[in-house]
């Protein structure tokens, strides 16, 4: 025989019934803006909202932030809303979005339909975005960019900013036809790099897959888990620590070369510019060791391990793995 519920357990059941689901739509528009100058930094705070920045010949920051959500709930208390603030302080501008709740008992659901920002502002505009899970998008800008995001992608084009610094947790990273120093810190995504000037680009990763196409620069790439693809890359300075992934690098009009790669699990190979000088030396514990180079002079060889020298040995290839092959030869282009 099935014992019947406790009178007080049954009245608290019907009371929370009774309390309806709760729904409210929030709509909301914000739109400021500053007259600024070449001195003037934007601290944009933006959450979960994705970021859009376009240039303009205005000496003048535009802000448009478009929030639409709906949030249902089932219980006590618990009212949600979203609110921007605008603050200037000297030269330093501040925008900062803010989704609140108070205390809430029960069960909620926040589906979020529309959060954006929308910035039109001149190029020369110094930047520093902080954000949650918002994508970050940037055309044509001149000044300085900060970027720093837990779970959001970056996609920057036609940037010539002195110095640009990206951080992400989780996050894709497209970059095009940039031009200046880069610095890339990032956890689980993939970068991605066209038609670049970048002096220097510094890039650490822990899993994500790294390529480089049709640029020039002097990188340094640190990955853990992850496959580094370089293509037709003019360099002087190439420095690679992997762990497990693949590299594979062809230069193009690089006549000396400094390169040192160290990887644990992966194949090394690398395609050098016709013409290039530079002496090597490649290491490995368990692969095998190709060296295809019609003008190299070999200097030492053992089972896994060579070393010689290219067209009178101006600079330095150094490759070390532990378990990969390694093909070290001259492009046929």
């Amino acid at each position: 025989m099935k014992k019947a519920l406790p009178v007080y357990l049954i009245a608290i059941i019907m009371l929370s019934f009774a309390v309806a689901a709760y729904a409210k739509e929030i709509k909301k528009d914000f739109h400021e803006s500053f007259d600024v100058d070449k001195s003037t930094r934007l601290l944009l705070k933006h959450g979960d909202g994705d970021v859009t920045i376009r240039p303009w010949d205005k000496d003048v920051l535009d802000v448009r932030v478009r929030y639409r959500a709906e949030h249902k709930s089932l219980g006590w208390g618990g009212k949600r809303d979203f609110d921007v603030v605008f603050k200037q302080k000297g030269n330093r501008i501040e925008v900062i979005g803010n989704e609140n709740s108070s205390g809430f008992a029960g069960v909620q659901y926040t589906n979020t339909k529309v959060y954006t920002y929308t910035i039109r502002a001149p190029r020369y505009l110094e930047l520093e975005l902080d954000g949650d899970d918002g994508d970050v998008e940037i055309v044509d800008w001149t000044g300085d960019i900060e970027c720093d995001l837990d779970d959001g992608d970056v996609e920057l084009s036609g940037v010539e900013a002195d110095e640009t610094r990206i951080r992400l947790e989780d996050g894709d990273i497209r970059i095009e036809e940039h031009r200046g120093r880069l610095v890339i810190d990032g956890a689980d995504g993939d970068v991605k790099i066209t038609d670049s000037e970048v002096f220097p680009c510094t890039i650490s990763l822990e899993d994500g897959d790294i390529e480089i196409e049709e640029s020039q620069g002097d990188f340094k790439i640190e990955v853990d888990d992850g496959e580094i693809t370089m293509c037709e890359v003019k360099s002087n300075i190439i420095e690679i620590e992997g762990e497990d992934g693949d590299v594979e690098i062809e230069l193009v009009d690089s006549k000396e070369i400094n390169l040192d790669i160290q990887t644990d699990d992966g194949d090394v190979t690398v395609v050098l510019s016709r013409g290039v000088s530079a002496t090597f030396m490649i290491d490995v514990d368990d692969g095998g060791i190709d060296v295809d180079l019609s003008s190299a002079k070999i200097t030492g060889k053992k089972r896994h391990w060579i070393s010689g020298e290219i067209r009178g040995g101006a600079g330095t290839i150094k490759i070390q793995t532990e378990d990969g092959d390694v093909k070290l030869k001259e492009s046929r282009r």
